[in-house]
């Protein structure tokens, strides 16, 4: 794939920072803050598994204020269905 992104994800009540890098087809996800991302998400971590079990939905979360994005939707929303079935 030709793609490039970056993907910040803040989890505040766990206290942890991870960066989804996707580079030419290739997915890293590592500890930490990405320094530049198209997309940071910032959510409670258990709010986040229920997204990913598909029991809520990210724009629900995010009009609600349940999630907090800053930078581009487009870009994460894209980046996450690069790992949908």
């Amino acid at each position: 794939l030709d793609v490039e992104r970056t993907i910040g994800f803040s989890f505040p009540d766990a206290g942890a920072h991870w960066t989804l890098e996707v580079r030419r087809g290739v997915a890293e996800m590592r500890p930490g803050r990405p320094e530049r991302a198209n997309a940071r998400l910032t959510l409670a971590a258990d709010r986040w598994k229920e997204v990913a079990a598909g029991v809520r939905g990210l724009p629900v979360m995010l009009a609600t204020g349940d999630a907090k994005l800053e930078g581009s939707l487009v870009d994460l929303v894209a980046t996450l269905r690069l790992f949908a079935e």
